[in-house]
């Protein structure tokens, strides 16, 4: 297994790996704030303590953190000093400040420019999948790394099963690449498309072509239809954003995944480089 012999400051670390009950189970580093995705739902922001959480409690897999509740994962993190950087709305949902964004941003670059040098693509870039390592040194890692990628569905008319498996995929989905859904295709340069969404939704603090309406499998088609034709999540007009940032969205956003920056080119991006 390739991942555990990756040691990197911004890379979750792979332990091993077991076969249980035909289940595959990953071993991973243990991240005990959350990911950024429970950030930006507002769930983390309080004012309590963190002194209850043991920073060296053995490694493990970090699927135990997803089975603890959101509420008791706030009761104990202390994200005051970062709110500076973080804008709650009156009704309660959570976006990120340009600064912060670069900071987060050159920490992904990072992870993803080490996994890219190896030839691995992550195939699933979204903040979910961004954990929280360190609050008052702002450090986060990069895992869940998708290890298989199948979406042969995208049909004119897809069956029933087709669509059950479009709702079941839609946070994934939202975030992909054109030529993921057009041609079955994952690529670098898809890890660098899913990166501008992940953006987005860090900039919003709204999840790139979500509809709060409705989960709709004819809506997430939709979206398919759109991402397919090279439609990407709109860049916000409203926010005030430098030229810099815009145009790194957009050099993300290239339909032609040729055309679209490597990680390491965007690295050396003036919305990233200090």
């Amino acid at each position: 297994m390739p991942l555990i012999h990756i040691d990197h400051e911004n890379l979750i670390k792979y332990h091993g790996i077991a076969l249980e009950h035909d289940h595959i189970l990953f071993f991973m580093e243990y991240c005990s704030y959350g990911t950024i995705a429970q950030l930006l739902l507002g769930t983390l922001l309080s004012s309590s303590s963190s002194s209850q959480i043991d920073h060296h409690r053995p490694s493990i897999s970090h699927i135990d953190m997803r089975r603890t509740s959101i509420t008791s994962v706030s009761s104990i993190i202390d994200t005051s000093f970062i709110d500076k950087d973080i804008v709650q709305t009156s009704i309660g949902f959570v976006f990120f400040k340009e600064s912060l964004v670069q900071r987060y941003l050159r920490q992904l670059l990072s992870a993803l420019s080490r996994l890219h040098e190896k030839e691995i693509i992550h195939r699933d870039i979204r903040n979910v999948n961004i954990f929280l390592k360190d609050l008052t040194k702002q450090s986060i890692k990069l895992g869940d790394i998708n290890f298989v990628y199948d979406f042969k569905f995208m049909k004119k008319q897809p069956s029933l099963l087709d669509m059950e498996a479009i709702v079941h995929k839609r946070e994934s989905i939202v975030c992909y690449a054109p030529e993921m859904i057009t041609q079955n295709e994952t690529t670098m340069k898809s890890d660098i498309w899913s990166l501008g969404c992940t953006i987005i939704h860090m900039l919003t603090g709204r999840i790139p072509w979500s509809n709060p309406t409705t989960v709709s499998s004819v809506y997430y088609f939709k979206v398919l239809n759109w991402i397919a034709d090279g439609v990407h999540p709109s860049i916000p007009t409203d926010l005030n954003l430098s030229n810099e940032c815009i145009h790194f969205l957009e050099q993300c956003f290239q339909h032609d995944p040729n055309r679209r920056p490597s990680s390491q080119e965007l690295l050396e991006h003036p919305f990233v480089k200090e």
